[in-house]
């Protein structure tokens, strides 16, 4: 496998993961940001050339990647160069295009990885103890997906 995806919300164990990875992998690590078309052309600046070490090139936030820009970025994972790998990280699978997951090793990191910081703890238990009606205000004001998905997460923790 050329390509993995880690998925979970703890950076620590993100992070953990991506050197358990490139040390079973033995390559040599390059970070490097993806959000935008701009930021894919510039990678595919630097896979053009021919790599002599075994590389992984880390993209942290992938979910944090326009369509466009994962749409641009699946074409290195379609075609990959023989010394190189890629590891992207994401909050969660579903936005991360299913083009780009079904060409990666996805490895979920789980909600018991999952740390929640002191702020964030008080937060939930300030949440949980409103009333119904309070509640559906606060709900009322996520619009995305992802903040959705995060909500839930958080509230299903404690």
């Amino acid at each position: 496998m050329h390509a993995y995806l880690v998925v979970g919300n703890n950076q620590n164990s993100v992070e953990g993961k991506i050197l358990e990875l490139t040390k079973k992998l033995n390559v040599k690590r390059f970070d490097f940001s993806v959000q935008k078309i701009s930021d894919v052309r510039e990678l595919n600046k630097f896979t053009n050339l021919s790599l002599t070490e075994k590389t992984a090139i880390i993209i942290k936030n992938f979910d944090g990647a326009g369509e466009e820009a994962q749409n641009a970025f699946l074409k290195n994972l379609e075609e990959p160069q023989e010394n190189l790998s890629y590891i992207l990280t994401a909050k969660n699978e579903d936005s991360v295009l299913p083009t780009i997951a079904s060409r990666c090793q996805i490895i979920e990191l789980g909600i018991r990885n999952y740390e929640l910081s002191i702020e964030d703890r008080k937060k939930i238990a300030e949440f949980m103890d409103k009333t119904v009606g309070q509640k559906l205000q606060v709900t009322s004001k996520i619009t995305k997906r992802d903040e959705a998905i995060d909500f839930v997460k958080d509230v299903l923790i404690v």
